[in-house]
């Protein structure tokens, strides 16, 4: 069929004044069978140009929504965005399609042979610790369980750290506060949580919310703790060395640093730094789809729960009216979660009864413990001690000779002084030796 097809518009049949019937007749192809062929095959070919045409038009607009959001994100926030912005619903396969037709390659911001150089993080006495509250049962409700951690930026090329804490609800993915500084000290948690309480405090205040974090030493400061006892809060940790007790934290911070790590280091100041983090964490509440949040920003998500009214007309094609209620929605995400996590849980709360059972069997053991690590860090500050007690002797000794050095230079004739001017010729003089000493100080 194709071969006839293609001899009748040859220069071949026209020379020979052959016609369409002629070709056919040559070939032994009936007339309905090749033109119902000729039609399916046109308007198989219109289809495969419309289809062309749509996914130039949505390559167009996965660049906008680049642009607008300053990453490449993945299919499935491509597929929020296409809904939310332009009502258009292309899948996520499609998506991906179009997106590797693209070279568009979801960002990585993680610099793969650079290795942080984040403080030493201490920990509680095992005895002293807070208990942990929430044994990775996160989705409990909204302002239910506000996650708190803090992470570790670079700006000037990665040649410089600034730190950053973030109060989370891990519910409705929302950065409730947060502040940027270049120390990692208790003021850091602090500004971060008087932000919280300023704009979101109405919301938390008489809720019994639980503040969970790891062990960090700003977490487990006086003036902390006296914050969140004051504004009837009840404080929970995670077990030392174990992220998974603040997991949804730290995914938070990994999909942040994916996509602003590389503009951040390219900040060559701190409060060039500070404003792009403040702005992408306000977009990122406010602007920034989310497909695991039914396709809504985390602040529209929180007004969803408490009002149980969706904020759009439709929902991917289903009217607002069609939808379920907020308390189907949330007891769903709670029964997934636990389900999800009861093994978890399970294990961990085991592994503690353990570790208090054990406590409460040998305290002695405890106690002995306790006393030889107080006596190594005492060991390890009397060595430091002596160390630096030899040094400032030692360096007592090279300024006394750098006081005769200079007597001899003053005392001096000409022609020495024009032989100083070249400084290999120091070394011919034994009353300017320090020299020696101070190899390493400058």
């Amino acid at each position: 069929m194709d071969r006839a097809d293609r001899f009748i518009g040859s220069p071949l049949a026209a020379a020979l004044r052959l016609t369409t019937t002629d070709v056919l007749g040559i070939f032994k192809v009936y007339r309905t069978t090749y033109y119902n062929w000729k039609g399916s095959t046109e308007k198989e070919n219109g289809r495969k140009y419309m289809l062309a045409q749509e996914d130039l038009q949505i390559k167009g607009k996965l660049l906008e929504i680049v642009e607008c959001i300053g990453y490449v994100p993945g299919s499935r926030t491509f597929y929020t965005y296409l809904i939310r912005d332009y009502g258009l619903r292309v899948s996520i396969l499609r998506c991906r399609r179009l997106m590797e037709e693209m070279n568009l390659e979801p960002i990585n911001g993680r610099p793969p042979s650079y290795k942080a150089a984040k403080e030493k993080g201490t920990h509680c006495h095992p005895c002293a610790a807070v208990e942990n509250l929430v044994l990775q049962d996160f989705y409990r409700g909204p302002r239910k369980i506000i996650l708190t951690d803090i992470t570790y930026l670079y700006i000037k090329d990665f040649h410089a750290v600034i730190y950053l804490c973030v109060f989370y609800d891990c519910f409705t993915k929302e950065a409730l506060g947060w502040s940027v500084r270049k120390d990692m000290t208790t003021e850091l948690v602090k500004e971060a949580y008087r932000m919280m309480m300023v704009d979101h405090g109405h919301e938390l205040r008489g809720a019994k919310v639980v503040i969970h974090s790891d062990q960090g030493s700003q977490y487990t400061s006086t003036t902390f703790k006296q914050l969140l006892h004051d504004e009837g809060f009840v404080q929970s940790m995670s077990e030392r060395g174990n992220s998974q007790d603040n997991a949804p934290m730290e995914s938070f911070f990994g999909r942040m640093k994916e996509r602003i790590l590389n503009l951040i280091a390219l900040c060559q100041d701190f409060g060039t730094a500070k404003r792009l983090i403040y702005g992408y964490l306000n977009d990122y509440n406010n602007k920034h789809y989310q497909y695991y949040l039914a396709g809504l920003t985390p602040v529209e998500f929180y007004e969803y729960t408490q009002t149980g009214i969706y904020p759009l007309a439709e929902y991917f094609g289903v009217k607002a009216s069609e939808l379920g209620t907020q308390k189907q929605l949330i007891d769903a995400r709670i029964a997934a979660s636990r389900k999800r996590n009861e093994a978890e849980r399970e294990a961990y709360r085991k592994r503690r009864e353990q570790e208090q059972h054990n406590l409460k069997l040998t305290p002695n053991l405890q106690v002995l413990r306790d006393q030889s690590v107080l006596k190594r860090r005492l060991s390890f500050q009397e060595r430091a001690k002596n160390r630096a007690e030899a040094k400032i002797e030692a360096l007592k000794r090279v300024l006394e000779k750098t006081k005769i050095a200079l007597a001899f230079i003053e005392s001096a004739g000409a022609e020495i002084l024009r032989d100083l001017k070249d400084p290999y010729r120091w070394r011919c003089y034994p009353e300017l030796a320090y020299v020696y000493d101070m190899n390493g100080m400058y």
